[in-house]
């Protein structure tokens, strides 16, 4: 199985082309909010270098940025149409929480439980719980932040926080149950195929035409003040 995976849900423009589980090429654009400038680009220069036939393309289905979400999901479902192939959604906070399992193995015990955070406006986060296998404890959910936010978790090991809503949560927090990571297992494309493959397996793809990202919460415009 041929994928290609995008990843725009936070400020880094990512996309990998995976065989299977296997890694084959990968292109990261790290100036900030630039995924309208690079996404169709990177995509091109991946698949006019590799000229391989693809079977599914893997995208980031949130929560995140709404623009960077909406420009990838855009691409995904106009490449879709244009191959013929399904489109396979990821959520956001469970590759961060795979990414975070694999780059801390050795901090993690196995009654210990894993909280990606998103930063959003003010105190509010978007998160959701995991645990220690990576399996999902809660939906993905936005959240004020406040010193009782876990307290019915009841946990017995440590409360790992993480991602770009982890620093905010520093001064809050302070209980020494929780373990604070500054911006640590940022999604990006390069994690995606695990997922993807397990995915594409089970026949777990999402309607092309009306698939939309979970944005946790509407979005609304702010109009600029004349």
């Amino acid at each position: 199985m041929i994928c290609l995976c995008l990843e725009t849900s936070g400020e880094i423009c990512s996309i990998a082309l995976f065989e299977n589980e296997q890694l084959i090429a990968e292109r990261s654009y790290e100036k900030p909010n630039s995924h309208a400038e690079y996404l169709h680009t990177g995509i091109e220069d991946l698949l006019t270098q590799h000229r391989i036939r693809l079977d599914a393309i893997a995208v980031s289905g949130g929560p995140g940025s709404y623009t960077g979400l909406r420009i990838g999901v855009s691409a995904a479902k106009g490449l879709a149409f244009g191959f013929g192939i399904p489109i396979i959604a990821i959520s956001t906070l469970e590759l961060m929480a795979n990414i975070f399992i694999n780059s801390h193995r050795n901090f993690i015990q196995n009654q210990d439980l894993l909280i990606p955070m998103i930063d959003a406006r003010r105190m509010e986060v978007y998160h959701a719980v995991f645990n220690a296998q990576s399996h999902r404890i809660s939906e993905d959910a936005p959240l004020i932040v406040e010193r009782e936010s876990f307290q019915k978790l009841n946990p017995t090991g440590k409360l790992h926080v993480f991602g770009t809503g982890a620093t905010k949560c520093r001064e809050i927090l302070t209980d020494t149950t929780f373990s604070i990571y500054d911006n640590v297992a940022l999604p990006e494309a390069k994690s995606m195929g695990i997922p993807a493959f397990e995915k594409w397996k089970s026949g777990n793809f999402v309607d092309t035409a009306y698939y939309e990202p979970n944005y946790v919460k509407d979005f609304h415009f702010t109009q600029k003040k004349s």
